[in-house]
């Protein structure tokens, strides 16, 4: 077993890009069977804690391993079945941050994952460019609007500048009517396939108030379902949505 290390990017904050990271990642452990790491890679001002109600600050973080504070480990890392998550505190002193060691960290952890799922700093700053640079591939997130499609194109720009290739674009916050962008316009400018549209789905918001994930919590909601379609594209097999979550999308 390696991972493969997968960097969940968007190019602003507010289109959903935790949401996304989080769900894949259950969606993968849980439903593909896979043995997942999500890391919050949102290195100054991490929010990942605040989706999961059983994580534990107390016990071991991103910050704590980085700064030599305990040994990498993946028997201290808090599990929930397949999916292993990884949180962060943040570092208030940016000084204390070292992309090599960064990448040392999650590169230790290959061998005992099929993926590490990074959710990364939103935006084009240092963190972004370092979530970037330690990844293996780059999934991008945008909302249904013209200025989150621009945005989406400049980190593609970053990442293949880097040498980084783009798995794909998943679209957020969708609704039916009002967006200002459709998937074949992300396409168009991107380069690169929407693999979902996500919609503007209140099972979202119901499971953050419940600290879980929405493919839990709501595996039929809509917005799970367009969730497990990039899971399956990513393992490599049919998306696991049944037979009602294949009616739902004809509706």
């Amino acid at each position: 077993m390696s991972g493969k290390i997968i960097s969940v990017q968007s190019g602003k904050g507010g289109v959903g890009k935790t949401t996304v990271a989080l769900n894949l990642a259950a969606s993968l452990a849980r439903d593909y069977g896979r043995r997942v790491l999500l890391v919050d890679g949102n290195i100054s001002t991490p929010h990942l804690h605040l989706y999961v109600k059983d994580l534990d600050l107390s016990k071991v973080t991103l910050d704590d391993i980085l700064v030599g504070n305990v040994d990498f480990d993946t028997d201290i890392i808090q599990r929930f079945g397949n999916l292993y998550i990884l949180p962060s505190k943040g570092f208030r002193d940016p000084d204390l941050f070292s992309v090599e060691d960064y990448r040392s960290v999650l590169y230790s952890f290959k061998p005992d994952f099929d993926y590490i799922i990074l959710d990364s700093s939103p935006g084009i700053g240092n963190e972004t460019i370092a979530n970037i640079s330690v990844s293996d591939d780059i999934l991008l997130v945008s909302g249904p609007h013209v200025p989150d499609a621009v945005d989406i194109v400049k980190i593609k720009a970053i990442s293949e500048n880097m040498g980084k290739s783009g798995i794909g674009v998943v679209m957020n916050k969708v609704r039916r009517f009002g967006n200002h962008v459709k998937p074949v316009d992300i396409e168009t400018v991107s380069g690169l396939p929407v693999l979902a549209k996500i919609p503007y789905d209140h099972s979202i918001t119901k499971a953050m108030a419940l600290g879980v994930p929405t493919v839990h919590a709501y595996p039929r909601s809509k917005a799970s379902l367009e969730i497990k379609k990039v899971a399956g594209f990513i393992s490599g097999e049919p998306p696991k949505i049944g037979l009602l979550g294949r009616l739902r999308h004809l509706f």
